[in-house]
Protein backbone atom coordinates (compact mmCIF):
# COMPACT_ATOMS: atom_id res chain seq x y z
CA UNK A 1 0.00 0.00 0.00
CA UNK A 2 1.15 3.48 -0.78
CA UNK A 3 2.62 5.31 2.07
CA UNK A 4 0.88 8.69 0.21
CA UNK A 5 -2.67 7.25 1.29
CA UNK A 6 -3.85 8.20 4.63
CA UNK A 7 -5.27 5.32 6.10
CA UNK A 8 -7.16 6.12 9.85
CA UNK A 9 -8.41 2.37 10.24
CA UNK A 10 -7.72 -1.05 9.24
CA UNK A 11 -9.33 -1.34 5.80
CA UNK A 12 -9.20 0.40 2.73
CA UNK A 13 -12.79 1.53 1.05
CA UNK A 14 -13.04 1.06 -2.91
CA UNK A 15 -16.22 1.60 -4.63
CA UNK A 16 -16.43 -0.42 -7.46
CA UNK A 17 -18.78 -1.30 -10.45
CA UNK A 18 -21.03 -4.44 -9.51
CA UNK A 19 -20.14 -6.04 -12.94
CA UNK A 20 -16.92 -5.89 -11.78
CA UNK A 21 -16.97 -7.62 -8.60
CA UNK A 22 -16.21 -11.65 -10.48
CA UNK A 23 -13.22 -10.44 -12.19
CA UNK A 24 -11.40 -7.95 -8.92
CA UNK A 25 -12.38 -11.23 -6.92
CA UNK A 26 -10.40 -13.68 -9.29
CA UNK A 27 -7.52 -11.14 -9.18
CA UNK A 28 -7.45 -10.89 -5.68
CA UNK A 29 -7.36 -14.47 -4.86
CA UNK A 30 -4.55 -14.80 -6.91
CA UNK A 31 -2.94 -12.65 -4.52
CA UNK A 32 -3.19 -13.89 -1.79
CA UNK A 33 -6.72 -12.49 -0.43
CA UNK A 34 -9.76 -14.08 0.82
CA UNK A 35 -13.24 -12.97 1.36
CA UNK A 36 -14.40 -12.81 4.95
CA UNK A 37 -17.46 -11.29 5.02
CA UNK A 38 -20.40 -9.92 2.67
CA UNK A 39 -23.45 -7.44 3.56
CA UNK A 40 -25.77 -4.93 1.53
CA UNK A 41 -23.36 -3.32 -1.05
CA UNK A 42 -20.26 -4.20 0.63
CA UNK A 43 -17.53 -7.49 0.06
CA UNK A 44 -14.88 -7.83 2.91
CA UNK A 45 -11.41 -9.30 1.66
CA UNK A 46 -8.40 -9.96 3.65
CA UNK A 47 -4.83 -11.29 3.02
CA UNK A 48 -3.06 -12.73 5.59
CA UNK A 49 0.65 -14.31 5.06
CA UNK A 50 3.42 -15.20 6.67
CA UNK A 51 1.40 -14.86 9.69
CA UNK A 52 0.96 -11.08 9.21
CA UNK A 53 -2.36 -9.51 8.26
CA UNK A 54 -2.59 -6.93 5.31
CA UNK A 55 -4.71 -4.12 5.18
CA UNK A 56 -8.33 -5.19 4.25
CA UNK A 57 -10.25 -4.48 1.27
CA UNK A 58 -13.82 -3.15 1.40
CA UNK A 59 -15.28 -3.51 -1.73
CA UNK A 60 -18.47 -1.40 -2.22
CA UNK A 61 -20.76 -1.40 -5.11
CA UNK A 62 -22.81 1.54 -3.41
CA UNK A 63 -21.76 4.49 -1.02
CA UNK A 64 -24.06 3.15 1.49
CA UNK A 65 -24.29 2.25 5.40
CA UNK A 66 -26.39 -0.17 6.27
CA UNK A 67 -27.94 -0.92 2.96
CA UNK A 68 -29.04 2.90 2.85
CA UNK A 69 -27.67 4.65 -0.35
CA UNK A 70 -26.19 8.16 0.82
CA UNK A 71 -24.19 9.05 -2.07
CA UNK A 72 -26.04 7.98 -5.35
CA UNK A 73 -23.29 6.19 -7.47
CA UNK A 74 -24.36 6.93 -10.73
CA UNK A 75 -23.48 10.83 -9.94
CA UNK A 76 -19.79 9.34 -8.41
CA UNK A 77 -19.16 7.52 -12.01
CA UNK A 78 -19.69 10.27 -13.97
CA UNK A 79 -17.76 12.71 -12.23
CA UNK A 80 -15.24 10.87 -10.41
CA UNK A 81 -11.81 12.89 -10.67
CA UNK A 82 -8.47 10.77 -11.67
CA UNK A 83 -5.41 11.93 -10.20
CA UNK A 84 -1.90 10.17 -9.91
CA UNK A 85 -1.02 8.50 -6.56
CA UNK A 86 3.03 7.05 -6.68
CA UNK A 87 2.80 6.66 -10.66
CA UNK A 88 -0.55 5.15 -10.70
CA UNK A 89 -3.59 6.96 -11.53
CA UNK A 90 -6.66 6.23 -8.97
CA UNK A 91 -10.23 7.26 -9.24
CA UNK A 92 -11.57 9.58 -6.65
CA UNK A 93 -14.98 11.36 -5.41
CA UNK A 94 -15.54 14.71 -7.07
CA UNK A 95 -16.44 16.59 -4.11
CA UNK A 96 -18.79 18.69 -6.06
CA UNK A 97 -21.10 15.94 -6.17
CA UNK A 98 -21.58 16.33 -2.12
CA UNK A 99 -22.70 19.91 -2.24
Amino acid sequence: MSKSIPLDSDNFDLLVRPQDLPRIDEVLRANGYMEVDREGYKVLYRKLAHGDDHIALHLHTKVAWYGIEFLDSTRIWESYVKKKVDGVIMGFINRNIMS
